[in-house]
């Protein structure tokens, strides 16, 4: 039997009195594009967070215009800044299924 290759997390990701901060726990898993720094095709375990946090970023919504922190259909999450606003989060239609999947709670 194939043994189950176990999935290293690549950020975690907090919520604490409206701050989001995002820790790099796996530089690997990043790339780097223009200004930010992006994890792409995110696999279930990646994302490391507390339910409470978790349930601030699911009720964001959509935001026009370049944030520090964007969550993208697609299993993709952008940031360019690792400390800023929950109001500056940006999650995009259909990206909340996917996170969901991908965070470690």
């Amino acid at each position: 039997m194939a043994k189950t290759k176990e999935v290293k997390p690549a950020l975690k990701i907090t919520v604490k009195n409206g701050t989001v901060k995002i820790e790099i726990l796996n530089a690997d898993r990043l790339t780097q594009h223009g200004f930010g720094l992006f994890l792409q095709d995110a696999k279930p375990g990646e994302i490391q967070t507390d339910d409470a946090s978790l349930k601030q970023i699911l009720q964001q919504s959509y935001r026009s215009g370049l944030r520090p922190c964007e969550i993208f259909q697609g299993n993709i999450i952008g940031f360019c800044d690792q400390e800023f606003p929950l109001k500056e989060l940006s999650l995009h239609g259909g990206a909340s299924e996917w996170f969901r999947e991908c965070a470690k709670v």
